[in-house]
């Protein structure tokens, strides 16, 4: 996994910190995080789908369950989108998550 240069994590920290984070209820217990909905969260499209082409670009796979998924560290979370397997994931994802970690496996980029 590619390192987030510092001019686009600036930028990513910058979107992420403005958007409005929505606790995801349903999961607490199992899964705990907060999510964001394209439309819906203080970012334009524009701003969403950046968020969205870094998750992948700048990813590592890791298992949830039996599932490979693509996380992106940034500070102490770790996001994902769920449009991994659309066409196109950066215009078709329409929810972004994040989780917060105390440990960050070896081998993530720091932030």
């Amino acid at each position: 996994m590619k390192k987030i240069p510092s001019k686009t994590l600036k930028h990513l920290k910058s979107l992420i910190g403005k958007a409005s984070w929505i606790y995801a209820k349903t999961y607490a217990d199992t899964n705990p995080h907060e999510y964001i909905v394209k439309g819906k969260c203080n970012l334009s499209s524009k701003e969403f789908e950046e968020i969205v082409e870094a998750l992948e670009k700048y990813f590592i796979e890791e298992p949830f369950y039996k599932a490979m998924f693509k996380y992106t560290y940034i500070g102490d979370f770790k996001y994902w989108h769920m449009a991994h397997k659309y066409p196109n994931p950066i215009t078709d994802a329409i929810l972004v998550n994040r989780a917060e970690v105390k440990d960050k496996p070896k081998g993530k980029p720091k932030s």
